[in-house]
């Protein structure tokens, strides 16, 4: 077949799309993997931060009690289990999904003051 004119044929307009469409739904498929793995890093972080707040804050006022509170990523949990002058503390982040975020153990004084 002979071109009278300079020009592609439909069949390598064709191909040319098809391999460009194959580019874009891989370039799009590391897009949505990426903001998956930004936003459990986020997630993560943010469930350490409080972790880390409530341990300061349990070393601080003094370990009483068992407790939990919700945050925007899950809910953050702490079970204590008291001894003589300190008590030994289980922080547990977990995601709504169920996925585990946190969970760290640390002493705290069971009452105000005996930290430091």
């Amino acid at each position: 077949m002979t071109r009278g004119h300079g020009g592609f044929t439909l069949a390598e307009i064709l191909v040319a799309l098809v391999v460009l469409s194959a580019g874009v739904l891989g370039v799009s498929g590391t897009l949505v993997y990426a903001a998956r793995t930004l936003h459990q890093a986020r997630d993560l972080e943010w469930a350490v931060q409080e972790a880390r707040a409530l341990a300061d804050s349990l070393a601080h006022f003094g370990a009483v009690g068992d407790g939990w509170t919700q945050l925007p990523f899950g809910r953050l949990s702490w079970t204590v289990q008291p001894g003589t002058r300190t008590a030994t503390v289980r922080i547990v982040a977990l995601h709504d999904s169920g996925r585990q975020l946190v969970d760290v153990t640390t002493l705290a004084p069971t009452s105000p003051g005996d930290g430091t």
